[in-house]
């Protein structure tokens, strides 16, 4: 019962209180320093990266599956 209660708990409080906290904490906006500026672009240009190679994956779905299914009956095998 305790720990339900310390569950229930927790979930009210991530739920309510820390986005109000938050929210107040940024209320004046974030200010980003120069690694900070960089290391954003560098995330940005990774996922541009990602999206880009999803897409041509995406276009090609009968190789996709083909490898899909070779990797799953691969795992089945090692598992027996």
């Amino acid at each position: 019962m305790t720990v339900a209660a310390a569950v229930g708990f927790s979930a009210i409080v991530a739920l309510t209180l820390t986005p109000m906290m938050a929210s107040k904490l940024f209320a004046h906006g974030i200010q980003r320093g120069p690694l900070a500026v960089k290391l954003e672009s560098k995330f940005h240009g990774l996922a541009e990266v990602y999206e880009r190679q999803l897409r041509r994956v995406m276009q090609g779905r009968g190789p996709l599956l083909i490898a899909t299914a070779a990797a799953g009956s691969t795992v089945l095998l090692v598992s027996l």
